[in-house]
């Protein structure tokens, strides 16, 4: 994959989950996203090699959960040597958002890869992975995450439904980390610099 219109032609056929069984990619240059047409890359599960290159510019706000560069990294995938960085807010369920993976499942391999991006959500929010079974090893992230307070929308009789979800409770961000949202596979050898919450912002939040 060599420019924009390339990685939106890959992450098209990525939405058939079959497309990247076994399938080896690598990024040969630096791309800037300037494109409606890329949305994230819904599921990999074959080896991505970011060619120790940098994907610029990831500025989407996406509407439901397990959101990254990749949304959803199957038990076979092994991305190495990529580099992420942009802005990622969601809206809806908020879960799952990551700056380089929305989920890494049980199995699927992480390796030196970077990410600095300003990410915002509700819940299993990560600067590389918000939620993680797999494995992460020799990240980076100068990622921030949920550092800013949620913005309001509109008043109904005083009520600023911007802070409330769909079942009228107050809407509280947790699960956060610099480098995982959530965790039950493996970090190791992976480095925090960026920041994580801001004041009041609920439970569960650390440096990785």
């Amino acid at each position: 994959i060599s420019n924009e219109d390339e990685l939106i032609s890959f992450a098209n056929s990525c939405r058939n989950d079959s497309y990247s069984f076994g399938r080896k990619v690598k990024l040969t240059s630096d791309i800037s996203i300037t494109k409606d047409g890329f949305e994230g890359i819904a599921y990999f599960n074959g080896t991505f090699d970011g060619g120790n290159h940098t994907i610029r510019n990831l500025n989407k706000e996406y509407i439901g959960s397990d959101y990254g560069f990749f949304r959803y990294l199957g038990e076979d995938a092994y991305v190495y040597n990529l580099s992420v960085s942009g802005t990622i807010t969601a809206s809806g369920s908020q879960k799952n958002i990551g700056g380089i993976a929305g989920v890494n499942k049980a199995g699927a391999r992480l390796i030196n890869c970077n990410s600095d991006a300003d990410i915002s959500a509700t819940n299993q929010t990560g600067g590389i992975a918000g939620n993680n079974q797999g494995i992460i090893s020799g990240c980076i992230s100068r990622s921030k995450v949920n550092t800013n307070e949620l913005n309001s929308s509109f008043d109904i009789g005083g009520v600023d439904v911007g802070t409330l979800n769909i079942t009228q409770h107050v809407v509280d961000r947790n699960d956060m980390g610099g480098i995982a949202g959530y965790s039950t596979g493996v970090i190791s050898d992976s480095t925090n610099y960026g920041a994580v919450g801001y004041s009041h912002m609920g439970y569960n939040a650390g440096g990785i």
